[in-house]
């Protein structure tokens, strides 16, 4: 038995419209996959966003808290400089009293030298 070209185109038919069948079918399922898959990623993605915003937020509050951190830094170095420059005027001002207070104690002594003698000689008995 042989079969005639009305046979094969029959055949052909038949198998190209099976084969498209099932290539539609795997096709489809192949595309319910994929949207699974990609809805699936899509809710991690958000998840993980949402710990990413998360984090940013963290770190805007510790730059914030860095800032005021340098900002509090800036400002016991200008109290630390204010002191020591009062201290350096201080010291400078304590070395000038010093200064003249060390020359009136040599004066005072000269004087007291002065009235010592001043004294020895009143209560020395006069020749007679």
């Amino acid at each position: 038995m042989s079969l005639t070209k009305q046979d094969l185109q029959s055949i052909k038919g038949i198998v190209t419209e099976e084969v498209t069948c099932v290539v539609r079918e795997e096709v489809e399922s192949l595309a319910v996959m994929v949207n699974k898959t990609f809805n699936t990623m899509e809710k991690r993605f958000n998840h993980i966003d949402k710990r990413f915003n998360h984090i940013d937020k963290r770190f805007d509050k510790i730059e914030h808290r860095l800032g005021n951190i340098e900002s509090d830094i800036r400002q016991i170095k200008s109290d630390i400089n204010n002191i020591n420059e009062r201290l350096t005027r201080l010291e400078k001002r304590t070395l000038e009293d010093d200064d003249v207070l060390s020359h009136e104690v040599i004066d005072l002594r000269n004087r007291l030298t002065i009235l010592e003698k001043q004294v020895k000689q009143m209560k020395l008995p006069t020749p007679s």
